[in-house]
């Protein structure tokens, strides 16, 4: 089937499952890893700041920094608030998967089955209750992955497509394509 050969809408038949949503939610939440350094950075220089204050002077700072870098005579529970600090902000992205698994069940979309037209013009959606229609102007950038197309709306808020929806790989790899020429700053993974 060459490009000429495609149709001009693709349509797609597919039941949201937990893991699609799971799958968009890591997507979504990858622009966040920037934010974990940042965190890191601010969590230790609060942890400079506050050695700073309780040092009564420059010489007993340094004294105190070197102690603590050095692993002299510093109590362990110093260590354990350090280190906690760490631990939770290198746990973020499972913490926030927990949730989303917790959350999945409560969502109108959970395991409902969606009818989608993609076109030129953008895409329709219906689920038992509801249909939207979007164009391509309202989605952010387009985010493509192996088993799954993630048309993202914002930080939070993003539409997946999964391979399964349409009848072969193919046809899958026309809608990639579409969507990549639709929204050019496209970010395979």
């Amino acid at each position: 089937m060459t490009e000429t050969d495609l149709p001009a809408s693709f349509t797609g038949h597919y039941t949201i499952t937990r893991d699609d949503y799971l799958a968009m939610v890591r997507t979504l939440d990858q622009p966040q890893r920037g934010v974990r350094t940042i965190l890191v950075t601010a969590w230790i220089s609060l942890f400079v700041l506050i050695m700073g204050l309780m040092s009564k002077n420059w010489p007993q700072f340094v004294q105190a920094v070197t102690d603590l870098v050095t692993f002299n005579e510093v109590p362990f529970s110093v260590y354990g608030v350090l280190l906690a600090g760490l631990v939770l902000i290198a746990l973020m992205p499972n913490l926030t998967l927990l949730r989303a698994m917790r959350l999945y069940r409560g969502l109108s979309i959970a395991d409902q089955h969606v009818d989608i037209v993609i076109d030129e013009a953008g895409l329709t959606t219906s689920v038992p209750g509801r249909s939207s229609q979007l164009e391509w102007s309202v989605f952010r950038r387009v985010v493509v992955k192996p088993k799954h197309l993630f048309l993202v709306l914002s930080r939070r808020e993003g539409m997946v497509v999964p391979q399964r929806a349409f009848s072969n790989a193919i046809e899958f790899e026309a809608v990639k394509a579409l969507a990549q020429r639709k929204m050019p700053a496209a970010q395979p993974k």
